[in-house]
């Protein structure tokens, strides 16, 4: 079964979230981008759905980034 460009990096996304969270706490849009040579357009429309969707929560401001909306354990 093959999976879509926009499902791969959104996983990638989800799993570079929860993984902030653990050490940093918020994690930037163009340093998931960076990291996993995610073009910065497709991975923001990309996070746009996962925050429609409840599953994470976008913070604007230098202290700002991406945090899971729920726990890691309530999403799988």
């Amino acid at each position: 079964m093959k999976i879509s460009a926009r499902v791969d990096y959104g996983l990638q996304a989800i799993l570079e979230i929860a993984a902030a969270e653990n050490h940093a706490g918020r994690i930037k849009a163009d340093e998931i981008s960076n990291q996993h040579d995610i073009p910065m357009k497709f991975l923001e429309s990309i996070l746009a759905d996962l925050k429609k969707a409840n599953l994470i929560e976008g913070h604007r401001g230098n202290s700002g980034g991406y945090n899971l909306a729920k726990s890691a354990d309530e999403i799988a």
